[in-house]
């Protein structure tokens, strides 16, 4: 199961995900015509959207499997740095909004390790 403190990290990524996602949706929705990397953008952020939805349903829920989390965030960090660069490359500053998720998955990575109990005889 995963910890109380893992929950309200991944809360707080999900939430911050899912407003992204939705503005980059509603940017890059009548663009396509225009340049179709808008297109490439409209998908990366609806595929972190969805998850991110899904995990932070799933979170409400309480679900116990702490390899659903562990893949999760694996899933989400892949985009997010590609994004993160993207932008970075191309916008300059706005690119650092992919990076306060980066860094909650990073903590969230951490979090979800196995703690290993020591037994003393």
């Amino acid at each position: 199961m995963a910890s109380k403190a893992n929950r309200i990290l991944q809360s707080i990524r999900d939430s911050i995900l899912i407003i992204v996602s939705i503005l980059l949706m509603s940017v890059s929705y009548g663009k396509w015509v225009e340049e179709p990397v808008h297109f490439i953008l409209f998908g990366f952020a609806a595929f972190l959207g969805f998850v991110s939805l899904i995990n932070f349903l799933l979170v409400i829920i309480n679900i116990e499997s702490r390899w659903y989390y562990y893949l999760n965030t694996l899933f989400q960090t892949v985009p997010l740095g590609l994004l993160f660069l993207l932008f970075l490359s191309q916008q300059g500053w706005p690119g650092f909004i992919f990076a306060v998720p980066l860094v909650l998955n990073i903590a969230i990575l951490i979090t979800l390790r196995k703690k290993k109990v020591s037994q003393s005889s």
